[in-house]
């Protein structure tokens, strides 16, 4: 009984810390950058999908509007990685809320922009199509999840590297450059395909599935306390007494 207090007492703790952080966190997100990248998405996507043939015969088939949803999952991929740009990050490591939750809600509040802003992407990108076979929306999504999961992991863990914490102004070179070796794999190996029936198509996203997994684990690992860290270091330094050679077992 007494640990199933102390756990809704800790769940209780943390809501009541999300509640503080909202607004304010809010109000310090860099928006500008994820903003504009939505713009150019809908302009890219109406541009390349906008199909000029008559209503019979399009001219515009599902491997076009594939790929003009991929560019645009990109774009929202680079611009959510200014998301987690906080200069003050390292100044505010001492406080009792941990990183990964001021992380996370972060992550919270950008997550409904990128969501509508893709529910209506696809909208705007099938507002032509007559074509009987069904879209591959679910497919796109996950490769949009992977993408941003990824900026966000670059960014957090390229923040210490640049200056003032700008981890987004990294991320988006190194996002560009995986997606860039990305369409060079080898036919066999190929993630970003056009054609929703070739038959490597379910094996590339069973690939995907893979590296969303590994996109938030890296998330959450370079999300963690550094105070954390040194605690356990400087424990396992008490453990294990200085001076005291390990003993060699004959």
């Amino acid at each position: 009984m007494n640990s199933e207090v102390r756990t809704s007492e800790s769940r209780g703790r943390r809501l009541e810390q999300v509640g503080e952080l909202l607004r304010p966190t809010a109000r310090v997100i860099r928006w500008s950058p994820l903003l504009v990248a939505c713009g150019l998405a809908f302009i890219q996507v109406f541009v390349q999908t906008r199909d000029v043939c008559p209503p019979s015969n399009p001219c515009i088939g599902q491997e076009a509007r594939v790929l003009a949803l991929r560019i645009a999952a990109i774009l929202i991929a680079l611009g959510a990685a200014f998301a987690l740009d906080d200069p003050t990050e390292e100044t505010t490591g001492h406080l009792p809320t941990p990183r990964w939750l001021r992380r996370a809600v972060r992550v919270g509040l950008v997550a409904p922009v990128v969501i509508l802003t893709w529910a209506l992407l696809i909208s705007l990108a099938l507002r032509s199509s007559i074509d009987p076979d069904p879209f591959p929306t679910g497919a796109l999504t996950l490769e949009l999840a992977t993408l941003v999961s990824a900026s966000l992991a670059i960014s957090a863990a390229s923040a210490r590297f640049v200056p003032e914490a700008m981890g987004g102004v990294a991320a988006g070179p190194l996002l560009l450059g995986l997606v860039g070796g990305a369409y060079f794999l080898p036919s066999k190996a190929a993630l970003f395909l056009l054609d929703p029936h070739a038959e490597r198509w379910r094996a590339a996203h069973d690939v995907w599935r893979v590296l969303l997994l590994i996109a938030v684990a890296a998330l959450a690992f370079v999300s963690r306390d550094p105070w954390r860290n040194r605690l356990l270091r400087s424990l396992k330094r008490i453990g294990s007494p200085a001076g005291q050679p390990a003993r060699r077992e004959t």
